[in-house]
């Protein structure tokens, strides 16, 4: 998967990209001008877009919106992560989120009506679609722990006016995560 948006953005004419996962159904141009307009009004970098049929609602748990497959950017944003995002596979949108949000990037979070997402119980049988998620969702854990500086990064950004005695206490914290980090993805490894 991430192969093969690295290679789209990377023959891409337009300087605004737009993913749509493969297995949404009714998209229409509704959709299209809701994740544009945040970008082309100059409010978002980046503009995710929560499908409004799905089993996961994103009101009640927000964190997950973040992993929807439905995002608008501009090129020149996501050029320069372009060599690490092809081996990432299904950890694609958390990586580009990360490298987002430590950037300080503006992201818009907005509701697609009427655009039907199903899940993997609907595609195929449930041994085969729990594989899935197990799969993909480890893959999302290891793009999190191999990337653990760009959520450092994040951290400090919102911590930037914050006092120096608590910057100094995260900066004790951050180098325990990074050796818990560290041993953590060499047992993984094994």
């Amino acid at each position: 998967k991430s192969w093969a948006m690295a290679h789209g953005v990377a023959i891409a004419s337009k300087e605004i990209i737009l993913f749509v996962d493969a297995d949404v159904s009714n998209l229409c141009g509704e959709h299209f001008d809701s994740m544009l307009g945040p970008l082309d009004s100059g409010t978002a970098d980046m503009v995710l877009g929560q499908p409004s049929e799905t089993p996961i609602d994103y009101r009640i748990i927000p964190f997950l919106r973040s992993l929807t497959g439905e995002r608008a950017l501009f090129k020149k944003d996501i050029r320069p992560i372009l060599d690490e995002l092809r081996d990432i596979r299904y950890g694609a949108e958390t990586f580009i989120n990360l490298y987002f949000q430590a950037q300080g990037m503006r992201i818009e979070h907005v509701l697609l009506e009427g655009l039907v997402h199903p899940n993997k119980y609907e595609k195929t049988d449930p041994l085969r679609a729990s594989k899935e998620f197990v799969g993909e969702g480890r893959e999302i854990a290891v793009t999190l722990v191999k990337n653990y500086g760009l959520v450092a990064k994040r951290v400090e950004l919102i911590l930037k006016n914050a006092s120096a005695r608590s910057r100094r206490k995260v900066a004790v914290l951050h180098g325990q995560i990074n050796d818990k980090i560290d041993d953590f993805i060499n047992r993984m490894m094994l």
